[in-house]
């Protein structure tokens, strides 16, 4: 089971459960760190991913689409996944989400934490590895949320492993 962030600039609603696995091809040229960020000696974040997550009902799961921009279509669901080598059956992670305005409304949960001028979202979760060995997070779109370049920063054991831009149209 994973679960996962919704965000209503995402509308942050915290309880969205996934209960189907993803496919997508790995291309970890999305984010600025290089492959290989050793958080512990039992947790290596060997990529991170941002595109967007779309179930495919003939297939029966969920398929993830790396991409550098996004368009910005209400109700379309996109995220970041991080692909780990670990043991761990969890991690506690840290995302930071800066939006490059206010959006007209956020969805947030306890989990979420809004910065004074309301553009960025601090998110503390604790997520299941899958059995392919991601975590991720996502987030839909509503009407209101601005277009421009989103900074997504994710950390994990307080450790920066992984910042990705990327524009939304």
């Amino acid at each position: 089971m994973r679960r996962a962030m919704t965000i209503g600039v995402m509308a942050c609603v915290v309880s969205c459960v996934v209960l189907v696995p993803w496919q997508g091809e790995a291309g970890y040229h999305h984010g600025t760190h290089a492959p290989g960020v050793r958080v512990a000696p039992d947790l290596e974040v060997l990529g991170v991913e941002v595109g967007s997550f779309e179930y495919d009902r003939a297939r029966a799961k969920v398929v993830f689409t790396p991409a550098s921009r996004l368009e910005m279509i209400p109700g379309k669901t996109y995220g970041w996944r991080l692909k780990l080598n670990t043991t761990r059956r969890q991690i506690a992670w840290v995302e930071t989400m800066a939006l490059p305005s206010t959006p007209a409304h956020w969805g947030i949960s306890s989990h979420v934490t809004l910065s004074f001028d309301r553009t960025t979202a601090t998110t503390r979760q604790t997520t299941e590895v899958d059995e392919h060995g991601y975590i991720s997070n996502y987030w839909i779109f509503s009407e209101g949320d601005p277009v421009g370049q989103y900074t997504v920063r994710v950390t994990i054991d307080e450790v920066d492993v992984a910042t990705s831009s990327v524009q939304v149209y």
